[in-house]
């Protein structure tokens, strides 16, 4: 989700460099952590990055997958990989199935009754290896309230958005929703998955309560590369960009800030890092090589 941007914003994007459109690794400094980012990817070095980072046959979850843009970037990016797809919403999953599958070649109905989860729907897409999932994402298996956006759907979440600035300024209308989620070890060992290539998480300020789902999986290095976004939702679900650095960083994971044809190292946690502003992040764990 692209948090909703309330005042009117000069984007100052980097422009592509003559050296062969590679992105620049540096050490953090004031200067490059200020640069503007949008929330289109094509735009603000998200998709160029994953191009760089992303192997054949590589599996990918997209968690809060939305209308699919990301989801259908990736399967038109790397047709052979296995694409794990997560949203919540029953009308936007509908929407999310009528995009990618009008006539399913397979369909899979599965209910796993132990963690009271609801009928899940899988299926291969005629695009790809794609796997469509009504379900939330969060730190372990059970119910949760989510406050959907009817105006804009990309601005639902689990934490009530509607009661902070400025979000109540604008009278949204939201509604609670209650929804079934999963936590990514439990998933991941219902599904026999071992491995994933690369985690984007866009959960609307719940990306720590992702996280702290997947203690087993960040433990035994078994996601190479960790996308987050970061902004205004922040403070509207009481978490900080410090809590996240710290907790990936435990499990030797190496953050970067995410800008066009830039890639900004942060080695040590600085308070001035902390400025709510959108952005996305990269967590690389240890020993996994970073060619951009």
């Amino acid at each position: 989700m692209k948090h909703i941007k309330i005042t009117l914003l000069v984007t100052m994007l980097v422009p592509a460099p003559t050296w062969a459109n590679k992105f620049q690794v540096s050490p953090v400094t004031p200067e490059l952590y200020a640069i503007e980012t949008t929330s289109h990817g094509c735009e603000n070095g998200e998709h160029d990055l994953v191009e760089r980072l992303l192997k054949p046959n590589s599996i990918v979850f997209d968690i809060g997958a939305n209308a699919g843009d990301y989801t259908d970037f990736i399967l038109g990016l790397r047709k052979n990989s296995q694409v794990y797809a997560f949203e919540p919403l029953p009308d936007i999953f509908q929407k999310l199935q009528k995009r990618f599958m009008p006539t399913p070649r397979h369909c899979e109905e599965q209910s796993d009754a132990a963690i009271h989860l609801p009928t899940q729907l899988a299926m291969t897409a005629a695009t790809g290896n794609l796997h469509l999932f009504q379900l939330g994402i969060f730190s372990a298996p059970t119910t949760k309230t989510i406050w959907h956006c009817v105006d804009i759907p990309e601005l639902s979440s689990i934490y009530d958005r509607q009661l902070n600035d400025p979000i109540k300024s604008y009278s949204f209308n939201y509604q609670p929703i209650e929804i079934s989620t999963d936590s990514l070890d439990h998933f991941c060992t219902t599904h026999q998955i071992n491995h994933i290539d690369y985690l984007k998480i866009d959960t609307e300020g719940a990306e720590l309560d992702v996280l702290q789902g997947a203690t087993q999986l960040l433990t035994n290095s078994q996601i190479d590369y960790i996308q987050f976004e970061y902004g205004g939702t922040y403070p509207d679900a009481g978490i900080t960009l410090k809590a996240v650095y710290e907790y990936l960083t435990q499990y030797n994971y190496q953050i970067y800030r995410i800008s066009r044809w830039q890639l900004t190292k942060i080695d040590t946690w600085q308070d001035w890092m902390e400025n709510y502003k959108y952005g996305n992040f990269l967590a690389v764990r240890s020993g996994k090589e970073l060619k951009v």
